[in-house]
């Protein structure tokens, strides 16, 4: 299957930019559990996860900061996630998540947040395999500028399983880690604030 973000594949991507992807990964350890309801934290394959319920919406919190070398492009958010229950195979069992993100560089005035929502079918999915879910493309159009480049520009989000969705699948969802995919086109800047 060939992913295509706003009309290109991966490779045209990475041929347009001139770049290579990498991970912004934030440490679990910083996420924040606050709030109303907030995932429990639960025992898995002798670690912890994060379970997040299928009968009440369960939010985290968590920044995450652009390295130097990030090219100013649209980035892409995924997570990575596991079943505890295997999908029934007999009709749509939705799992849907909202992404909010509020992105700003330095010197910048923070905006209002922006959301972004995805729904992945997990019927045919099994208990214990690793899954990939990818909610799309964080614009680079929705980050505020503060006359610099976007070196060190930082994200505040919030990540939201969503049970109102139709057919919500009806077991918890362990949540592994998530990370925004970026493409780098330097190992970093030549100056310490700016390109």
């Amino acid at each position: 299957m060939v992913v295509r973000h706003n009309g290109y594949s991966e490779i045209e991507r990475f041929e347009k930019v001139k770049g290579y992807w990498d991970d912004l990964r934030f440490p679990a350890s910083a996420i924040r559990l606050s709030g109303a309801t907030p995932p429990s934290e639960t025992s898995y394959k002798d670690g912890q996860v994060l379970s997040f319920a299928s009968n009440q919406d369960n939010t985290i919190y968590f920044n995450a900061q652009m390295p130097h070398g990030y090219n100013m492009e649209d980035i892409e958010f995924h997570i990575h996630m596991v079943l505890p229950v295997s999908g029934a195979g007999a009709g749509a069992e939705n799992v849907k998540f909202d992404l909010t993100y509020s992105w700003a560089e330095i010197g910048a005035t923070f905006p209002s947040s922006t959301t972004l929502t995805a729904t992945r079918d997990v019927q045919n999915d099994t208990l214990d395999d690793h899954i990939y879910f990818e909610l799309g493309s964080v614009l680079k159009t929705n980050r505020a500028t503060g006359g610099g480049v976007g070196v060190s520009s930082m994200l505040i989000c919030s990540l939201t399983r969503d049970v109102s969705v139709a057919n919500d699948y009806t077991s918890a969802v362990y949540y592994v880690s998530s990370d925004f995919h970026i493409v780098s086109n330097q190992p970093g800047s030549r100056e310490e604030t700016s390109r």
